[in-house]
């Protein structure tokens, strides 16, 4: 694990250089795969394997594996998985802020593909991120409050959501989903970017987003909801930004082989608060142009987070791509 000094007045020692936090759930990702067409109530045989997921967390992991200095507040047991988050944290330089919850479980999610790899059946226990309250996080404010970006996802309680909306200066949300996006209610002033994906942009503007034309109108009845910005990811159609000055619209980054997109939406918000960091708050058409690239590299792997994943390259996709956002509308 990658503590933070203990300090007596503020509880940790606060980084020097510039560095992000990122509130959010972390759980095990359990899965298991049928050879042949599963069969209710009986024993399939096949393969099954763990990996590590969460929103927070591959936004955090995505990050950490750019190169930026990051924090991560997050909730794990004293278990197997929760012991396996924090070896990974020390191998990819994460910071985790809190100490395993004694007693607690990890949060897990257990699901079942045939042999399509479609998924058939799931369960999941995420009861680890309610322990993620203003309590527990107390101790953090004043790490959250000095950060250049603080990220959070709508998998947290609301008071939480609202807690963190109220000590930081600049708030990336991810709604997570259509569902749970209604935790956000209340505190959209507080937010500086607010990342949906189409189809939460559209439930929440009441604009079917078929047409350039209605995505303006989108981004303009999100932002009369009191967000400062709004990144909306459109799928192979690209992605745009806006805010009460802005609108830029940039195409979706060619050159890899989809191989599974699970796990784009985080990487982009990780490519996107990347951007932003290299090249200064106001840059955000760098940042477009980032959260897409690295969206590009992850759906060029089955894993949800690309372990090829790094800034050199990012930055080599971002070179090779120049001309190609550059000249994106405004």
């Amino acid at each position: 694990m990658n503590p933070i000094g203990k300090n007596k007045q503020t509880g940790y020692t606060l980084p020097m250089d510039p560095y992000v936090v990122v509130v959010g759930g972390t759980n095990q990702d359990i899965c298991g795969k049928s050879t042949k067409p599963l069969v209710c109530r009986d024993s399939n045989p096949g393969t099954v394997w763990a990996t590590l997921g969460g929103v927070g967390h591959n936004i955090a992991l995505n990050m950490a594996k750019l190169g930026l200095s990051v924090f991560f507040i997050t909730a794990v047991g004293d278990d197997d998985a929760g012991r396996a988050v924090l070896t990974e944290a020390d191998q990819c330089g994460l910071h985790l802020v809190l100490p395993p919850f004694h007693g607690a479980s990890t949060g897990r999610y257990v699901y079942l593909c045939g042999p399509d790899g479609n998924m058939e059946l799931a369960v999941n226990d995420m009861q680890a991120t309610t322990l993620l309250t203003p309590q527990s996080l107390a101790p953090c404010e004043r790490l959250v409050r000095d950060a250049s970006l603080v990220v959070a996802e709508a998998n947290l309680q609301p008071e939480t959501l609202r807690y963190v909306g109220g000590i930081c200066d600049r708030l990336v949300v991810d709604p997570v989903s259509t569902i749970k996006m209604g935790r956000l209610e209340g505190m959209w002033d507080r937010i500086s970017v607010f990342k949906p994906n189409r189809l939460e942009a559209e439930m929440l503007s009441h604009v079917s987003i078929d047409s350039p034309e209605n995505l303006n109108k989108a981004c303009t009845a999100l932002l009369a909801l009191g967000m400062k910005s709004v990144v909306v990811s459109l799928g192979e159609d690209g992605a745009c930004y806006a805010d009460s000055k802005r609108f830029i619209r940039l195409p979706v980054i060619m050159g890899n082989d989809v191989v599974d997109t699970t796990g784009c939406g985080d990487a982009f918000v990780a490519g996107f608060c990347f951007g932003l960091m290299e090249k200064g708050i106001d840059s955000v058409r760098y940042a477009l142009a980032s959260a897409l690239g690295a969206s590009s590299i992850t759906a060029a792997c089955e894993e949800t987070v690309n372990p090829h994943l790094d800034r050199n390259a990012l930055i080599d996709v971002l070179d090779a791509h120049t001309t190609y956002w550059e000249g994106a509308m405004i």
